[in-house]
């Protein structure tokens, strides 16, 4: 999942890009990503979900 402007969405695809080079040197990494936004349903399952396999192990 990622934040953006307030809204939760999953990440569907994720694409890593060429290092963006820095005018004093140094680089720095650059990614493209994909999602859909996810339902208020659709956060409390993901975090009930996780706390559940945090509390497995």
């Amino acid at each position: 999942m990622v934040q953006y402007e307030g809204s939760l969405y999953r990440v569907t695809r994720w694409e890593e890009l060429a290092p963006v080079h820095l005018e004093r040197g140094g680089s720095v990494g650059e990614w493209r990503l994909w999602g859909t936004r996810l339902s208020d349903e659709e956060i409390r399952k993901g975090v009930v979900d996780a706390a559940e396999r945090m509390l497995e192990k």
